[in-house]
């Protein structure tokens, strides 16, 4: 029976290096989501911005184009 302790054994070490190795790739992926939502926030936040920008801008206009007799009605 002692023949099986060392084959536990190497199985053991076998199954904890690759649960390393798993836990390193999730690590890496991870770390790769976050800066990926990172960037994506700022652009989010571009477009909030410009959305804004055009939001205002057309409110100027707006009531210009009324006052014009573009009601069309």
């Amino acid at each position: 029976m002692s023949a099986n302790i060392p084959t536990q054994e190497d199985d053991r070490e076998r199954r904890l290096t690759e649960l390393e190795t798993r836990l390193a790739f999730q690590d890496q992926t991870i770390e790769e989501l976050h800066e990926v939502i990172y960037r994506q926030q700022g652009q989010l936040d571009e477009v909030a911005r410009e959305v804004t920008r055009l939001k205002s801008r057309l409110e100027e206009t707006l009531p210009e184009g009324q006052a014009g007799g573009g009601d069309g009605g």
